[in-house]
């Protein structure tokens, strides 16, 4: 948890007002091995952005950079999931197509 912590701190600080938490994270898992997420672009400073949110070769290659220091990953939520989706309508669809919760971040409590 405590790079998810630190992943939102860094959102939060370049303005970001939605973040949603996927991934085995929200399941009934005893003992989850990853996170997945995307943040809106709403409020959002692309300049005040930790460059490894934004780092397009990282983004490519399955953000094995944001895995190491995170624990999981963040994608821009408006990028396309496929099927003409963004990545958030991709997050509430499992595997079958079907609807699925996610966690959304209230972001005004993280501290």
């Amino acid at each position: 948890m405590a790079g998810t912590l630190e992943a939102v701190r860094l959102l939060k600080q370049a303005g970001a007002r939605d973040v949603w938490i996927d991934g085995s994270f929200v399941t009934s898992k005893a003992a989850p091995n990853d996170w997945d997420g995307c943040y809106g672009s709403i409020g959002l400073d692309l300049d005040a952005l930790d460059p490894l949110f934004r780092d397009l070769a990282d983004l490519t290659a399955g953000r094995p950079r944001q895995h190491q220091r995170f624990g999981g990953e963040f994608i821009p939520a408006f990028i396309g999931g496929g099927a003409g989706r963004t990545m958030l309508d991709f997050f509430q669809t499992d595997r079958e197509g079907r609807a699925k919760g996610i966690v959304r971040i209230d972001m005004e409590s993280v501290r």
